[in-house]
């Protein structure tokens, strides 16, 4: 089953390295891999699915705001508008 946490820190890490090398479409697809991959509870799902939106609204990329929109249900207080 592997080291969770470990694996979270590092999808962490590659936010911030394409954040950092400005790679919009990137940091927003490790947000979206990050909302698969975290508990439906976890306190960080709402920043994610939050910065994923905000980039995702910015690029042409409808199929991954669609995902997006699904892996939002669960959350009622992060309406996604596309």
């Amino acid at each position: 089953s592997g080291n969770r946490r470990g694996a979270i820190r590092t999808w962490e890490a590659g936010i911030e390295v394409a954040r950092r090398l400005g790679m919009r479409y990137e940091e927003a697809l490790t947000h979206l891999e990050l909302l698969r991959r975290l508990e439906p509870g976890a306190a960080s799902r709402p920043v994610h699915l939050a910065q994923a939106g905000s980039l995702l609204r910015q690029l042409p990329a409808a199929y991954e705001l669609a995902e997006l929109k699904h892996w939002s249900d669960g959350e009622p207080d992060l309406p996604l508008t596309t």
